[in-house]
């Protein structure tokens, strides 16, 4: 009888320990489904208990972030003593079937790091929702024939960089009372601009064959095809909730019986692909030209003409018009060598006007001439595609001359001129007597026509001769454009990140992202010498594969990449994303840099 009571007291004692222990765990996580079907949704909650920071969630690198993160808090007083809770959810769908793993989350909680348990999804073969929905949908009068989609393009047939406009508009004769993005378009060989847009949604009345629709724009983007041939605008998916009047069943609700009774029924849109033919550019390309399509302004000027040495200058450079502005690189400067220059800094004012881009790029060069002397800097040339004639037209500016004086603090020719001075009274003096010891040379010992001599006499041929194999060193990296690209590829990509930093601090999401995609592409095109008209997320992972950059570092560049695009285009991603993805970026830049060495 004791050996039960000891037994039954230790094992209430063990359930009381397991539960105070579940009671203590701050940081919890919760799924809604562990097997899902590749083509539906699933939410993941991440439940913290107490005052906390630093969460940092799953990486989701086999899933798309629909949705989050989504923030629900609640503060509780009681009996006088504070508890707070949070709860971080996302909205994730899978990429592919299979096994798919959630990597660890993790939170600091008083001071404590917490880390939760990685998770294996079963990913199971597409599943007909879409159907079943908008076969349900179908039975309560909701089809595609009251709610569709359609894509419009502006041009169907551009050439390579020119400007299109995509909208993507619905019509509906129901009522919709909430919508939500399933799947955003692919733009494999474009390079997009996002176009806000009005909302809520502005209906305004169609008539298409007869038959009266409301009409809203949900999506506009701005898109500047970047190879040639025929490229697809993939389609848009959106899942709309229509509230439609039902008179089915009875009621005793006066209201009901007089008005009649609603429900929401779902109902799954999908735009139709589009389909473009990107001509090429033509022939006979001026040695200036860098891509520019469009009609353009050039300007190259210097706000002063006259300084003293060590006095910086600016020297700035101004395109202004109508085109692929964000895309346009820096004419060629020839910078005199005696003047030291640093990379250009670039300013964007532009804004989408009609089908195209318009507005102006200056890029300002800060330069300082360090001697004093008469400079030129050789006209600057500018070459653009005019769509108005389909033919090259050239900018050349006047040459930039810049008078340097002799600065006070030029150090420089003050040395020389006393070395020289001191050098003409040199055997001039009287010489004077040494107090210290006294070294004598043995006659015939002399220095003249000893070996040490002919070292020195020989030492300037090879000085000279080392100078010139070094000046034709750099003269051949400096000739090898793709070599340059790659040596400056990481400054170009970390002063881009520095940008981005400055808009994740303002809170500017639009600009941010905008920085971070020129960031990672940029680094990716120049680094892997990648033409901008091949460059994508294909070429990029064949490139690193073939430079042996590991699985895992282009599988985390990937998803960057893929982050920093759905939060460029949907509304649904949280401004909360920035800093998780400033940091992703810089990290995932620094190890493919490090393996590339």
């Amino acid at each position: 009888m004791s050996r039960t009571l000891k037994f039954i007291s230790f094992l209430s004692f063990f359930l009381m320990l397991c539960t105070l222990l579940q009671a203590q765990q701050p940081f919890t996580v919760t799924l809604s489904r562990k097997s899902v079907p590749v083509n539906e949704r699933f939410q993941i909650n991440f439940k913290i208990e107490g005052s906390s920071k630093n969460f940092k969630p799953p990486a989701f690198k086999n899933f798309n972030i629909l949705s989050g993160p989504n923030r629900s808090s609640s503060i509780q007083f009681i009996n006088g003593k504070r508890s707070e809770s949070l709860t971080l959810s996302y909205v994730i769908q899978p990429k592919r079937t299979g096994k798919l793993t959630i990597e660890s989350a993790s939170v600091v909680v008083s001071g404590q790091t917490f880390k939760s348990d990685p998770f294996v999804i079963e990913a199971t073969a597409a599943s007909k929702q879409q159907s079943r929905t908008n076969q349900h949908a179908a039975q309560s009068g909701v089809d595609g024939k009251n709610i569709f989609i359609r894509a419009t393009v502006s041009n169907s047939n551009p050439y390579i960089g020119e400007a299109i406009k995509v909208s993507y508009k619905l019509y509906t004769n129901v009522n919709i009372v909430n919508y939500g993005v399933d799947k955003l378009p692919a733009l494999s060989g474009f390079w997009s601009h996002n176009i806000d847009v009005t909302t809520p949604l502005q209906l305004k009345n169609e008539v298409i064959d007869g038959v009266t629709y409301r009409a809203a724009i949900l999506k506009q983007l701005l898109l500047f095809p970047q190879q040639s041939g025929e490229l697809s605008i993939d389609p848009m998916e959106v899942e709309f909730i229509a509230r439609i009047q039902s008179q089915q069943g009875q009621s005793n609700d006066p209201f009901a019986m007089f008005f009649g009774r609603s429900k929401d029924v779902r109902y799954i849109a999908k735009s139709p692909t589009r389909k473009i033919n990107v001509k090429k550019l033509p022939g006979g390309a001026p040695p200036s030209f860098n891509g520019a399509v469009g009609k353009y302004n050039f300007t190259a000027t210097v706000d002063k003409e006259t300084v003293s040495s060590n006095e910086p200058v600016t020297l700035k450079i101004t395109l202004s018009g109508l085109g692929n502005l964000n895309l346009v690189d820096p004419p060629v400067v020839q910078i005199p060598p005696d003047i030291e220059s640093y990379d250009p800094k670039i300013k964007d004012n532009y804004i989408v006007q009609g089908t195209s881009m318009s507005g102006s790029k200056s890029f300002e060069y800060l330069l300082i001439p360090r001697l004093a002397g008469k400079y030129e800097i050789e006209p600057i040339e500018f070459s653009y595609f005019d769509l108005s004639n389909n033919t090259y037209k050239s900018y050349k500016s006047e040459a930039l001359n810049i008078e340097v004086k002799k600065g006070s603090d030029d150090q420089t020719s003050v040395s020389e001129s006393t070395l020289r001075s001191d050098f003409q009274l040199l055997n001039q003096d009287i010489r004077f007597i040494k107090p210290g010891p006294v070294s004598f040379i043995q006659l015939g010992k002399r220095f003249y026509g000893s070996p040490i001599f002919y070292m020195f006499m020989a030492l300037p041929f090879f000085l000279f001769g080392g100078t010139l194999f070094y000046k034709k060193k750099i003269d051949e990296m400096n000739s090898d454009l793709v070599a340059v690209k790659q040596r400056k590829a990481t400054r170009i990509a970390h002063k881009n990140l520095k940008q981005a930093k400055s808009h994740l601090v303002a809170n500017d999401s639009s600009a941010f992202y905008e920085e971070i995609s020129k960031a990672l592409w940029g680094y990716l095109g120049d680094k892997l010498n990648i033409p901008l008209s091949a460059l994508s997320v294909d070429s990029a992972k064949e490139k690193l594969n073939q430079k042996n950059v590991s699985t895992e570092v282009i599988d985390e560049l990937n998803s960057v990449i893929e982050q920093c695009e759905m939060s460029r285009f949907s509304p649904v991603i949280a401004s909360e994303n920035m800093d998780k993805v400033y940091r992703q970026s810089v990290a995932v830049i620094e190890k493919i840099e490090d393996q590339l060495k």
